[in-house]
């Protein structure tokens, strides 16, 4: 799951706003969670808020930083699903948020790093919210799936009594993926890792295959 799908665009955002310092609020213009939780929890938080949206608000400072880390936010994303205004009460009336509620917010969070505190237990932050602001509509979604085929131990597709396939191999987001238990059971580049170690299995098993065939003596 990703707590960060804009809408409307359809696009995940993958540039690293959160670490930059951004934070979510909803239709109130109130915080909700602490953006740096999990990522199905957090998408389930913003599932919950009314409309089943939320709002990434983040800074001018943080936006360039964002920009430079990813030239798709910057070329694409942003574009197309960010609005961007001079003060809150700009930004409040583009997504007709309530302005009040915006304004206590950013005024409490920037307050809670001289603190060290938070409400919602976040512990990772990055400078204060600063004018020009930019927000971003987002809700929650599935943007990958641990189903796939099933294979062997060479990457190999099973058939359905279990059996290896010969010749079919799978690997990557065709291949059934890995995870552990619970909400925090897939790790970062966990999918990653497994297509890399899955397509190496099977390009070492076809070499095995095709040095035996080679090997085996003509009539």
């Amino acid at each position: 799951m990703t707590p960060f799908l804009a809408t409307p665009g359809q696009l995940v955002l993958s540039a690293p706003l959160v670490a930059l310092g951004a934070v979510l609020v909803n239709q109130a213009g109130r915080r909700f969670a602490d953006e740096t939780a999990e990522s199905l929890l957090l998408a389930t938080a913003v599932r919950a808020q009314p409309g089943r949206v939320a709002y990434l608000l983040f800074g001018e400072r943080m936006a360039t930083a964002a920009r430079a880390a990813d030239p798709f936010f910057a070329r694409v994303v942003l574009p197309r699903t960010g609005r961007r205004g001079a003060t809150l009460e700009d930004l409040a009336k583009q997504f007709e948020l309530d302005a009040e509620g915006l304004r206590l917010t950013i005024e409490t969070f920037n307050a809670s790093l001289a603190s060290g505190g938070d409400s919602f237990g976040r512990a990772r932050f990055a400078g204060p919210l600063e004018p020009p602001f930019h927000a971003i509509r987002v809700t929650g979604a599935r943007w990958r799936s641990l189903g796939g085929l099933a294979v062997d131990g060479t990457a190999r597709v099973l058939d359905a009594e279990g059996q290896p396939i010969p010749g079919l191999y799978a690997a990557g987001g065709a291949a059934a993926g890995l995870g552990g238990e619970g909400t925090e059971g897939f790790l970062a580049g966990l999918d990653t890792l497994a297509a890399l170690g899955l397509a190496r299995l099977a390009a070492l098993d076809v070499i095995a295959a095709s040095t035996a065939q080679e090997a085996e003596p003509t009539s």
